[in-house]
């Protein structure tokens, strides 16, 4: 089997008494799309803060392509290859769907020098860049308009067509449909679809729709505990996984 892209190794966080996540294990394999999901307070979240590096583990450890990686920051974590994308919309608003990935972009390549809006055109390599990101975010439509016009889904969307702007091996997204209509949540589960086909994708989740519709596999965790892992037909027929996220042990 070819080497993880990811391996969470008895990752443990505690907040003075409380432990949010406990003891979890996990691995997951190039290109594939693998869910974490369970009820609110389960620790998804925390346990994402963890993989970044956003949050200090209590013990464990974090394995990235085959390199121990715990004691690394954030930043140099996105280096290696990893993007996020968070439950709060953040883009910026002003600017152009183009010109947004476009920072990103810029950014990624030159650090943190904001020169760009007077030196754009010295950095016109950039611009094919982004528009085959537009492309592969399905946003190319929507290139010259301002984000603050666009739809919440669309936003949704273009912060993750941001986050493809670092050229990420392994991409982790933060309930990417969360507060998003039916149909908008359609379309992001779409681009989540499309976007496993090129990359390495972790996903939190709350909407079963777009969970079993999409994902290669299933974790489910409930206070800080991974209590099942699997394919999504295998885990949705589990007795625990249906009291824990469903509140019942009868039906999803």
């Amino acid at each position: 089997m070819p080497e993880a892209v990811l391996q969470a190794e008895r990752l443990t966080k505690q907040f003075g008494a409380h432990t949010a996540v406990s003891d979890v294990s996990f691995a997951v394999a190039p290109g594939e799309l693998l869910s974490i999901i369970g009820p609110n307070g389960a620790g998804k979240t925390t346990l994402f803060n963890l993989l970044t590096k956003d949050l200090t583990p209590s013990a464990g450890r974090i394995v990235l392509e085959g390199q121990d990686v715990t004691a690394l920051k954030p930043h140099r974590i996105s280096r290696l290859g990893v993007g996020r994308s968070y439950q709060i919309t953040s883009v910026f608003q002003n600017l152009t769907v183009a010109e947004n990935v476009w920072v990103a972009a810029y950014r990624h390549r030159h650090g943190g020098r904001f020169d760009f809006l007077r030196r754009r055109r010295a950095y016109a390599q950039l611009d094919p860049v982004v528009g085959r990101i537009l492309e592969n975010a399905g946003l190319e439509s929507y290139a010259g308009m301002r984000a603050s016009e666009l739809s919440y889904g669309h936003q949704r969307m273009l912060e993750i067509a941001i986050t493809l702007a670092t050229e990420p091996r392994l991409i982790l997204l933060d309930e990417p449909t969360s507060g998003l209509s039916q149909e908008d949540t359609r379309q992001v589960g779409e681009m989540v679809r499309r976007l496993a086909e090129q990359h390495t994708v972790v996903m939190i989740e709350h909407k079963m729709s777009v969970v079993m519709s999409i994902s290669h596999r299933l974790i489910v965790m409930n206070f800080g505990e991974v209590i099942a892992e699997g394919e999504p037909e295998d885990v949705a027929r589990n007795p625990e996984v249906r009291k824990a996220y469903f509140g019942t042990a009868a039906g999803v």
